[in-house]
């Protein structure tokens, strides 16, 4: 996951992008365990196992989106990293 970040960052800011990735993680490991509990207490164990699902299943949608977007922007990268040839 570590490449797809520093794929979609530009030269200048790949440490920032880094970081904030980092730091993402740090805080999903706090605040996920505190919703997905009071929605436990709130909706039931069927609410929390519904909603699971629909996080995974939009997760599931999303990636080969996620896919074809990193490819492209490397494709695009190797091209304009690579000097043209005169013909």
């Amino acid at each position: 996951m570590y490449a797809v970040v520093e794929r979609l960052a530009p030269a200048s800011a790949k440490g920032r992008y880094l970081a904030v990735y980092g730091t993402s993680w740090g805080i999903a490991g706090i605040a996920t365990p505190l919703l997905w509990t009071q929605l436990l207490e709130h909706a039931g164990p069927a609410g929390l196992w519904s909603a699971m699902a629909l996080a995974c299943l939009l997760l599931a949608v999303l990636q080969p989106a996620l896919v074809r977007y990193v490819t492209s922007r490397g494709d695009d990268d190797q091209r304009h990293s690579t000097p043209a040839k005169l013909s």
